[in-house]
C-alpha cells in the first residue's frame, strides 16, 4: 500500500503487511492494512479479514514493512504481537447420556445421579461446565 509520509517534500512511504509461513504469521491473510487520514497524518490500521478463534490460535505475530521511494531508498520492519482474549462462545456438552430410575416415595433431597459436562472454551470462567 502506498501512503504519503505526511511531511511536505518527503518521499512517498509504502506500508506492507508481510505474509508469513504459518497461520500465526498471517499466511491466510487473516489481517490486512487499511489507510486512514487524521489531522494531516496518514496511518496504516491493521484490520481483521477473517473471524478469530481463541481455541484455534491464541496469538499472532505480524511483520509490517515500511519503505520509501526517495533518492535514497530506506526501509524498516516492525513486529506487531496480537494476543486474543477468550469469550464464552463454545456450547457446554454432557460427556455421556444418563438414564436413572427413582423409587416412588424417596425423601426430598435424595441424590439421584451425578452428571458431567465439558466446555471447550479456553479460559476461566468461560470453560466451566
Amino acid at each position: 500500500m502506498k501512503y504519503s509520509s505526511g511531511i511536505e517534500g518527503n518521499p512517498t512511504v509504502f506500508y506492507r503487511l508481510m505474509p508469513g509461513s504459518t497461520a500465526q504469521t498471517n499466511k491466510f491473510n487473516t489481517f490486512y492494512l487499511q489507510q486512514r487520514s487524521d489531522n494531516g497524518f496518514t496511518w496504516a490500521d491493521i484490520k481483521v479479514n477473517h473471524p478469530l478463534d481463541y481455541e484455534s490460535i491464541k496469538e499472532y505475530n505480524l511483520t509490517i514493512r515500511v519503505e520509501n521511494n526517495g533518492a535514497q531508498q530506506l526501509a524498516s520492519e516492525a513486529t506487531v504481537y496480537i494476543m486474543l482474549e477468550d469469550v464464552n462462545d463454545e456450547i457446554p456438552l454432557f460427556t455421556e447420556r444418563e438414564q436413572e430410575t427413582v423409587l416412588e416415595g424417596e425423601p426430598i433431597g435424595t441424590k439421584v445421579t451425578q452428571v458431567n459436562a465439558i466446555d471447550k472454551d479456553g479460559t476461566f470462567p468461560n470453560n466451566q461446565g
